[in-house]
């Protein structure tokens, strides 16, 4: 029997997603409170301190506090090879926990609005650094565990990743409604939604400092093997046969060991001709995924969704962030039985029909047409593309280029995320026109140009993800 019984792995597992959880709730924690701390409310205010219940912060320079996010992701992702080099995975979850502490402070504190950028500047540096190191390792904790249940649900494993972001999602919007209220103006509120992962990312550090030692994935691969040259030979056959049948085995092989072989360069990756095809292959699923239409949907639920629920606007956001965590969880069922591909091929196919009929609702003016199809879009997203491309990483790649692979691929995503918030709303108003009376017409346009994404994705995947 293994070292490591079945709630020693789960601890591990829900330690570490603890860091995808500050990723989601960074994304949308300044989402709810936005009028609390913009000063557009003359809500009665919740702190008595020196600290000024609000700051002044103009639509551009809240834009900015969210834009500055996710310049330090793409900091955090490219910087996240070079961390791991150093501290190993387990330390680099360690430091995520302390860069949640410091940009949780600054905002928390913030006298002025450029501490509050500063502050998300940090998160954002956290949160890229979480969201590089996080899947592939709950790959490497699901392949040298000596617990049959958890080798035997690698995929359903990875999914938790994606599931802790859209509960981080979720949770920002609810401490948003618990600390500003149903409208979100309670001045002085919004430093207690953005105190709510300082506080969380505390409890992770302490416990990971008590629990779990950096060279964790060492021990772990020791026993690993160990327990391997105890069994039967016929039975490593066999399984290693099952592996090499399954569809989601990798691309590429380099032994049963997780444990690097060589860090890979980036140049060498590129350059690699059997390489090659995998990483920009990963690069491509990861890109996809922002470019999906996902953000702009969700731009368009609060403004749709408000026509039909005209009293309870402060809830819109809640019930999407609701749809989005409840949709994940059957890729945790359905990943590890019907295959990575054929979820993903079945998301960007549902996906691509709601984009049609969001345009179709959008351009007609149909409400209810519309917001079915917000809800069937987010539903779609979460499904699989949502989830799954964290997960490829580390199948579509040999370990040693994990690491590298991961920043790159992540770096992409990133740049993809503040391509898509710099250029949808002039995309979005250039497909636009004006009919006889004035009036805005043609809105829904910009979600073909998201169909057109939905098509080439479905045929590059199709094409391309596994070999037969």
């Amino acid at each position: 029997m293994g070292r490591y019984t079945l709630l020693q792995d789960v601890e591990v597992i829900l330690w570490c997603c603890l860091s995808s959880w500050y990723y989601g709730y960074h994304i949308s924690e300044l989402n709810y409170p936005e009028a609390s701390i913009t000063c557009s409310s003359t809500a009665a205010g919740l702190l008595s301190t020196t600290l000024p219940p609000c700051l002044d912060i103009d639509s551009q320079r809240y834009s900015a506090a969210t834009a500055v996010f996710t310049l330090g992701g793409l900091a955090g992702s490219l910087l996240s090879s070079k961390i791991g080099e150093k501290v190993q995975a387990v330390g680099s979850i360690k430091m995520t926990g302390l860069l949640n502490i410091v940009g949780s402070l600054m905002m928390f504190a913030a006298p002025h609005w450029l501490a509050v950028l500063a502050g998300r500047i940090v998160a954002g540096v956290a949160s890229g650094l979480a969201i590089t190191t996080v899947p592939p390792l709950l790959s490497q904790i699901s392949k040298t565990s000596t617990n049959k249940v958890v080798a035997s649900h690698g995929g359903s494993i990875g999914i938790l990743n994606q599931l802790a972001i859209v509960l981080g999602i979720f949770s920002a919007q609810v401490a948003g409604l618990a600390a500003t209220g149903m409208k979100g103006d309670r001045l002085g509120g919004w430093r207690y939604v953005v105190l709510v992962s300082g506080i969380v990312a505390a409890v992770q550090l302490v416990v990971g400092q008590a629990r779990i030692g950096n060279d964790l994935m060492d021990e772990r691969e020791k026993e690993r093997t160990l327990r391997d040259d105890d069994e039967d030979v016929e039975q490593t056959v066999d399984r290693e046969a099952d592996l090499e049948q399954s569809e989601a085995s990798p691309l590429l092989h380099d032994g049963d060991s997780m444990t690097p072989k060589h860090s890979e360069s980036l140049r060498s990756l590129i350059s690699s001709p059997t390489l090659r095809p995998a990483v920009l292959l990963v690069a491509f699923i990861l890109v996809t995924q922002q470019l999906s239409g996902i953000n702009a949907v969700l731009f368009y639920s609060t403004p749709v969704l408000k026509n039909l629920l005209p009293n309870q606007s402060g809830l819109i956001g809640i019930f999407v962030s609701l749809i989005n965590v409840a949709m994940t969880f059957p890729s945790l069922v359905l990943i590890d039985k019907i295959g990575r591909k054929p979820l993903l091929l079945m998301s960007l196919t549902s996906m691509a029909i709601s984009a049609v009929l969001l345009a179709v609702g959008l351009d007609g003016h149909h409400q209810v047409l519309s917001s079915i199809s917000i809800v069937t879009f987010v539903a779609a997203f979460a499904l699989a593309l949502g989830p799954v491309p964290f997960l490829l990483i580390s199948e579509l790649v040999p370990s040693h280029a994990v690491a590298v692979v991961s920043s790159l691929a992540l770096s992409c995503s990133w740049i993809s995320n503040f391509v898509v918030a710099l250029t949808f709303l002039p995309l979005r108003d250039a497909l636009t026109y004006k009919d006889d009376r004035g009036a805005v017409q043609g809105e829904g346009r910009v979600f073909y140009v998201f169909l057109g994404v939905h098509v080439i994705a479905f045929l590059v995947i199709y094409s391309k993800l596994y070999r037969n």
